[in-house]
């Protein structure tokens, strides 16, 4: 039966990268047009994150894309800061609105960064992100969620809690059964070698 592999942190990494770089694109453009009506020093700050906020984006995008590199997630972090702080300044300085639109402002555009920062953290930069390694068994944790067995020896939850985690195929024997021989990428491998793992 030819090995079959979950959904692998390239995706995720790719879709983090695509929201940086229209996050970006829309923070450049905004910059470009607010470039000469920021009078108020508020303005001028809400200006400069915003530029700040995309030159970081898309240097992390580009990062994300290629090989994983140390510096990338204190890049992200200092975006998701930026972004989050112009996202609160901007009802504040352009609109004029109160301080509790601001709060709620920066709150909304947080859930975004945070999501970048989720998507962006399925591959750890700097060391090698994973191995391959086919499902052999499950079992239920003391929790009575569902953990794969993997070839190595290690084993990795296969939780269904939507809407984070949908795996409905879990939940049943049939389910379960179907995903035997599936690959699942094993971080436990790289961070902890065991002995029996084959290469």
């Amino acid at each position: 039966m030819p090995a079959r592999s979950l959904p692998r942190p390239d995706v995720t990494r790719g879709a983090a990268a695509f929201l940086l770089v229209l996050l970006s694109a829309l923070g450049f453009w905004n910059v470009l047009r607010e470039l000469h009506g920021g009078e108020r020093a508020g303005q001028q700050l809400a200006s400069a994150t915003q530029a700040g906020y995309a030159v970081l984006g898309l240097t992390a995008a580009v990062a994300l894309l290629g090989r994983p590199r140390p510096w990338v997630r204190p890049v992200l972090w200092g975006w998701a800061v930026l972004v989050t702080t112009t996202g609160g300044l901007a009802p504040l300085v352009w609109g004029g609105q109160g301080p509790g639109a601001g709060i709620m402002a920066a709150a909304a555009t947080a859930v975004v960064a945070a999501l970048v920062l989720w998507l962006a953290g399925h591959a750890p930069p700097g060391r090698a992100e994973a191995i391959e390694r086919r499902i052999t068994g499950f079992h239920q944790d003391e929790e009575g969620h569902w953990v794969a067995e993997l070839e190595c020896g290690h084993g990795q939850h296969v939780r269904h809690d939507p809407p984070w985690q949908v795996r409905e195929w879990v939940i049943t024997a049939e389910g379960r059964a179907r995903f035997l021989g599936t690959t699942l990428r094993c971080r436990k491998c790289v961070e902890e070698p065991r002995g029996r793992a084959p290469t």
